[in-house]
């Protein structure tokens, strides 16, 4: 029976120089014992609760139909002052309508991917129109997936120094980031680049490796901050006034790369894919649809699309895709789109 913390030390010692993990037993009697169990008996009861809690809204996620699985981002300067209360907002108004996911908010603008029940997809179209910030922006569909998956398991709503991390000194011009190319621009303008014309994968190495547009190159970075030294290299001797055609999974890294490509480099005519990928694989589905025939037919896209929620990666023509997978650790914070 060991009565001081004296005695506790010697015996720990004892264990360490024979080499053994000590066992120890607490007891305790008087008002200190009844402290100690009715604090176990309130740590089992609030276990319990929260069980009981998770259960519910797990039976409730089921109940809410299948999911629509969708992002959207802004460049635009919010101020300090602003950021505590659009972060609520946007807490409030997502909870509300049921989504789990991932919202970042930074005085570069705001960044986000989410899941949530279809069904409620105008509901959350509503609240976010109330929203400033949020007024103009259009969200970027993804394929919506069976009731019983969970792409995210929470909602995480936070403020960053940056929604999209890139390592810069300074802020970049959004009012100069290249064109925006929708979806059927962008098909048309690959099946017939000139000669001098750079297609860029903007993407990591990883996203990369499952899949790209055939006429593109990839930069082969593990993280989007590491670009331009990637992008300095090998665009060192292009001429400034090549198109240059960037992409990547939702489109919000290449409105930083363009931008930077402009102001650091003095490329004139740069062009991006609108809603990137998610935006392209849409698009070839649906004039697939139209046409009647495969979507790998009419595509410049070739394999997969690597995704950064819980699901494995995504294949033209695929209806939805099944959790599974996960996203590489600790890209969630560097990432960008998704």
């Amino acid at each position: 029976r060991i009565e001081s913390d004296a005695e506790l030390a010697e015996v720990l010692q004892a264990a360490v120089a024979h080499g053994v993990d000590p066992l120890l037993r607490v007891e305790t009697s008087g008002e200190l014992g009844s402290a100690v169990a009715a604090a176990a008996q309130a740590a089992e009861q609030a276990a319990a609760q929260a069980s009981a809690e998770a259960a519910a809204a797990d039976a409730a996620d089921l109940s809410a139909g299948p999911k629509q699985l969708l992002s959207f981002f802004s460049f635009s300067e919010i101020g300090s002052g602003r950021l505590p209360l659009l972060q609520l907002q946007l807490q409030q108004a997502l909870s509300r309508s049921g989504a789990r996911g991932s919202v970042y908010v930074a005085g570069e603008g705001l960044n986000a991917q989410l899941a949530l029940p279809a069904a409620r997809l105008p509901e959350l179209r509503l609240a976010l129109g109330r929203i400033p910030e949020l007024a103009q922006v259009q969200l970027n569909l993804g394929v919506q997936v069976p009731a019983q998956n969970r792409p995210y398991h929470r909602l995480v709503v936070r403020q960053k120094p940056q929604v999209l991390t890139d390592g810069l000194p300074a802020p970049l011009d959004w009012n100069k980031a290249g064109r925006p190319l929708p979806a059927a621009a962008w098909h048309a303008e690959l099946a017939s680049l000139p000669a001098h014309a750079v297609v860029l994968d903007c993407r990591n190495g990883y996203e990369s490796a499952l899949g790209s547009f055939a006429q593109a190159e990839p930069l082969g970075t593990d993280i989007f901050s590491k670009s331009w030294d990637t992008l300095r290299t090998r665009l060192a001797s292009t001429p400034r006034d090549a198109p240059i055609y960037t992409f990547c999974t939702g489109g919000i890294r290449c409105v930083k790369v363009n931008a930077w490509l402009e102001a650091e480099m003095g490329f004139s005519n740069t062009a991006r894919l609108h809603d990137g990928i998610h935006g392209y694989m849409r698009f070839v589905e649906a004039e697939a649809a139209r046409y009647a025939c495969s979507p790998a037919d009419l595509s410049h896209w070739r394999g997969a699309n690597f995704v950064f929620y819980q699901g494995s990666p995504r294949m033209l023509g695929d209806d939805a895709e099944e959790a599974a997978g996960g996203q590489p650790p600790g890209e969630a914070e560097a990432r960008g789109d998704g």
